[in-house]
């Protein structure tokens, strides 16, 4: 099994295939203000989330179907500030 990064050809797994792709290609400048944006938002729900990782909520969502955790993942990311 070979996975992962060689060069510019990322290796991966899919259907029990290995899969050769170029790997993709950023430079400097090409975050966009709404993509930083996002990031700074995405990156305090994840620090907020995992205050509670070893508790007894990742439990609790386990049995709520995946629906109802995307309703309230939005409702979080909505109360977010936003700058």
């Amino acid at each position: 099994m070979l996975a992962g990064k060689f060069g510019n050809m990322v290796f991966v797994q899919r259907q029990g295939k290995t899969y050769m792709r170029s790997a993709p290609t950023r430079t400097k400048d090409s975050s966009t203000p709404a993509m930083l944006l996002n990031q700074k938002r995405f990156g305090e729900v994840i620090r907020f989330c995992s205050l509670f990782k070893y508790t007894v909520i990742p439990q609790i969502w386990n049995l709520v179907p995946s629906v109802l955790c995307i309703v309230f993942l939005n409702l979080f990311a909505s109360l977010v500030p936003k700058d």
